[in-house]
């Protein structure tokens, strides 16, 4: 599923299924509360794709990971129930 919204600008959502559950999301500018984790959630800072990403992950009933970075001033979110490594290599394969 691919959803076209303009929230601050463009922004191309599209939705996977199967397996695992996920977003990519990508658009112009930052996301409301993108700069912070929720409670019980650890976050930290990684490299993807050669910038700078926040790996948000969470455990227990809801358990999921969202990774963030911006790239060529887009913003791009990967988040669902995939694990960070899952994260990290549908990241790498973007083209």
């Amino acid at each position: 599923q691919v959803q076209v919204l303009s929230l601050r600008g463009t922004t191309v959502i599209q939705n996977f299924g199967g397996s695992i559950v996920f977003s990519l999301v990508q658009g112009r500018g930052d996301f409301p509360g993108d700069d912070r984790a929720p409670a019980g959630a650890e976050m930290q800072t990684i490299t993807v794709r050669g910038q700078p990403a926040t790996l948000i992950t969470s455990g227990g009933a809801d358990q999921g990971t969202l990774l963030r970075w911006e790239e060529n001033g887009v913003t791009i979110v990967i988040a669902g129930t995939l694990s960070p490594e899952q994260a990290s290599a549908i990241a790498e394969s973007l083209q």
